[in-house]
């Protein structure tokens, strides 16, 4: 995921910073912010502030599913001391 926040942060890649979530955007919280230790996660924010991501978790692992809401992003990675950043294309 840190290799994605420095692409996303550039400018010049044609993604800009959001304060706010937005339907399509990116929601990221990049490994190396957070509670040492853990890992970070990126998602896509879809309608009604749901968050679609791929799955780590034994039972689906890999699977992209709409495991997330903004809500749940924010206590989940919040809790780990992550920021969670907001990027849509330009």
């Amino acid at each position: 995921t840190w290799a994605l926040y420095e692409y996303l942060q550039n400018a010049k890649n044609g993604w800009s910073k959001l304060e706010e979530p937005e339907e399509g955007c990116i929601v990221i919280s990049p490994t190396g912010l957070g509670k040492k230790g853990t890992h970070g996660h990126v998602g896509f924010v879809l309608r009604d502030n749901v968050i679609a991501s791929n799955s780590s978790w034994p039972n689906t692992l890999g699977k992209f599913l709409k495991n997330f809401t903004v809500d749940k992003w924010l206590s989940y990675y919040g809790a780990m001391n992550y920021p969670i950043y907001y990027f849509k294309k330009k």
